[in-house]
């Protein structure tokens, strides 16, 4: 990752910073003046592509015509379990 050079790991850290940052402006629900660690943007990051694959998950099984569908999607369908996650952090 670093070659050990000062230089290099000052790039290096800004790197990942402007990536988290792009990160979280890339997450829905979560408002621009939020402040998030690394750490919550990486959870939230990570709650919203599980988010994202149930959905495909369950758009294949109606697709196909199986008759299941989640529960949880069943009684809140337009309440995202992530924007649950934000208001929690805030």
């Amino acid at each position: 990752m670093s070659t050990g050079s000062a230089a290099s790991d000052a790039e290096d850290y800004v790197t990942r910073r402007r990536k988290i940052c792009r990160l979280k402006t890339s997450l829905p629900w979560v408002p621009a003046d939020t402040k998030l660690s690394k750490l919550d943007t990486l959870r939230l990051a990570s709650s919203y592509i599980s988010h994202l694959r149930q959905i495909l998950q369950e758009d294949r099984l109606q697709s196909c015509g199986h008759p299941h569908r989640s529960s949880c999607a069943d009684k809140h369908e337009n309440i995202c379990p992530l924007s649950i996650i934000v208001l929690q952090t805030t």
